[in-house]
């Protein structure tokens, strides 16, 4: 039976006085006891060192990843039922989202990660590499259930895990992430079809998403979502593509934008491209704001750009030169005010925890003097106030959610954890 070590200076001089029997493998998640699939990849785990630690998250952690709708059984009772099985020598806890903490305080010589993971999309893998490590895949398909064995949905994957191909030249990817989208997704993919393939990758969809993209593609394929930016990295090294186009379900591609994605492509100037992007707010076209001079970057090779490790607004680094296109990428947005507010609590305690982790503290001035800040660069420097009754509500709103994510931060601050974390995803 296998032991349970919560506290990290016991945990170090443990693996110290085993290491002398093997090699260490770590596996760190939230691991179901009853979930075949996780038991299956502690196994092979087992087969790849002699002494194998799970770094198994705490129930706060488990929540911020998973968000607080999915049952979780308490973190004693994961790690009891861990323990006993003939696979797991040390179960510790990780309070952490990532391990990278545990990762430079063991060192492992291997780290161990799932079939829905390869190589290029594990973000731990140059951690583990500079300390003299390698990452390892094994396991089955770790194929989601809900409690009593039964699917969340009845839509079978695309492929089970991840799949390891080489990029096309010359060809592009367009990757749609969803959850939930049935009411988006038909326009969407209708705007997406001329390129040479088209990946959804869905979070579990509840409703008909998966059923209307397979009208499209067949490659509709389903991953557990920690935050968006994971889930775009596991998705992107799975293109066929040489090139990769981020496109969301509430957004659309102009017939103009498709000509010169098209011709870009074919010239491969650069190795990424922003994009002109047009929103709609509340139903209208927001010409000021600032949001007339939205260029994302969507448009990228696959094996050059990834997306910083961020919960929200991350953006995409590109290893290379990164070119611009004036062409239109139609963006709706929030059709109604319930909409905005179902995204408003979320939104605002994700970027909260993101500042939190980044070891900043929140002060009166970012009360007292952001808010108002901001809504005075947008409705009159950057001439809100011409988009009429919609340029206002998008102004005050948008001070109004600076102010929530400071006084969250607060919070957290306050009491020293992030907490528990909403879902990053509609449900």
């Amino acid at each position: 039976m296998g032991e349970i070590i919560k506290e990290r200076d016991e945990l170090l001089r443990r693996v110290e006085h085993l290491r002398g029997s093997g090699t260490l493998v770590l596996a760190d998640g939230t691991f179901d006891p009853f979930h075949a699939g996780h038991i299956d990849f502690l196994e092979a785990a087992k087969g790849l060192a002699e002494l194998l630690v799970v770094a198994l998250r705490s129930d706060a952690a488990a929540r911020s990843n998973r968000g607080p709708e999915r049952p979780l059984n308490p973190w004693p009772e994961r790690a009891r039922v861990l323990s006993a099985t003939r696979s797991v020598d040390i179960v510790a806890e990780l309070d952490e989202r990532h391990p990278d903490e545990l990762i430079r305080l063991l060192k492992p010589a291997v780290y161990a990660k799932g079939t829905d993971f390869i190589e290029a999309n594990v973000r731990e893998r140059e951690l583990v590499e500079s300390l003299g490590g390698k990452v390892v895949i094994c396991g089955g398909p770790k194929t989601r259930v809900a409690a009593g064995g039964a699917s969340r949905s009845g839509f079978r994957s695309a492929w089970e895990g991840a799949r390891d191909v080489p990029p096309r030249p010359g060809q592009l990817s367009i990757i749609v992430p969803t959850k939930n989208e049935e009411h988006n997704i038909r326009p969407c993919l209708e705007s997406a079809v001329w390129a040479d393939e088209v990946i959804v990758c869905d979070s579990f969809s509840t409703d008909r998403t998966c059923e209307v993209a397979a009208e499209f593609t067949p490659n509709v394929v389903q991953h557990e979502y920690v935050h968006s930016a994971a889930q775009k990295n596991w998705i992107i090294p799975q293109a066929a593509g040489e090139w990769v186009m981020i496109l969301d379900a509430d957004e659309r591609v102009t017939p103009e934008l498709r000509e010169a994605v098209m011709r870009v492509i074919k010239n491969g100037n650069h190795d990424g491209y922003r994009i002109a992007r047009r929103t709609y707010f509340l139903g209208k076209l927001i010409r000021h704001c600032g949001w007339n001079r939205d260029y994302p970057l969507r448009l990228f090779r696959r094996d050059k750009g990834r997306y910083q490790d961020r919960e929200v607004h991350s953006a995409v680094m590109v290893d290379g030169t990164v070119g611009r296109i004036n062409e239109c990428l139609m963006h709706y947005t929030d059709p109604d005010l319930r909409n905005y507010f179902e995204k408003f609590d979320r939104y605002s305690s994700l970027s909260a925890a993101d500042l939190f982790r980044r070891g900043v503290r929140a002060r009166w001035w970012h009360l007292i003097l952001k808010p108002p800040g901001r809504f005075v660069k947008m409705y009159l420097l950057n001439l809100g106030v011409l988009d009429g009754f919609h340029g206002l509500l998008l102004c005050g709103l948008t001070a109004m959610a600076l102010f929530a994510r400071y006084a969250k931060l607060w919070e957290m601050n306050r009491r020293g954890s992030v907490g528990e974390l909403p879902s990053g995803r509609r449900s």
